[in-house]
C-alpha cells in the first residue's frame, strides 16, 4: 500500500524560507532582538503620539532586518542569501505584527506583545494603517 502524500509542513509566519529564517534570526541574536524591540518602542511613541505611518515604520525596521541578514550571511553575502524583496517582506511582517498588537491592546486592553511605552498612552486611537500628515514650514 502506497504511503500517503503529506502536505508540505506551513511556516508560523509565512512567507518564503528565506524570510523565515530571518525572522528567526532577528528573534534568536540577542543584540538584533533589543534592536528589534527598541524600534517597537519608538514606532509605538510615534502612535501615541498620532503621527504613525505603516510606510515609515517598515522603512525603520528594515534596518533591523538589514542588519540580521548582514549578521546571519556576513557582509558579501548578505545581499545573495537574502535579496532585497525578501527584506522588504520582512519587514513589512514586523510592522504589521506591531499593528496588530497595538489595534488589540487599544481595542480590548489585552497588551500581552505590545511595548511598555503603549500602556503609558492607552488614550490613542486605533490604527487604521498608512496615514500621511502634512508638514509644517519652520517659522
Amino acid at each position: 500500500m502506497p504511503t500517503p502524500k503529506r502536505k508540505p509542513r506551513r511556516r508560523p509566519l509565512g512567507g518564503t524560507p528565506e524570510a523565515y529564517e530571518l525572522r528567526v534570526h532577528i528573534d534568536n541574536e540577542y543584540p538584533i532582538y533589543k534592536a528589534k524591540q527598541s524600534m517597537r518602542g519608538a514606532i509605538t511613541k510615534k502612535v501615541c503620539q498620532g503621527k504613525f505611518d505603516a510606510g515609515k515604520a517598515a522603512k525603520g525596521f528594515r534596518y533591523v532586518v538589514d542588519t540580521a541578514a548582514v549578521s546571519y550571511a556576513g557582509p558579501l553575502q548578505a545581499r545573495y542569501a537574502f535579496p532585497g524583496k525578501i527584506r522588504d517582506e520582512v519587514a513589512r511582517d514586523l510592522a504589521n505584527a506591531l499593528k496588530d498588537d497595538v489595534n488589540r491592546c487599544l481595542a480590548s486592553g489585552d497588551c500581552g506583545d505590545a511595548p511598555p511605552e503603549l500602556r503609558k498612552c492607552m488614550t490613542a486611537k486605533p490604527l487604521a494603517g498608512a496615514r500621511t500628515r502634512r508638514r509644517k514650514g519652520r517659522r
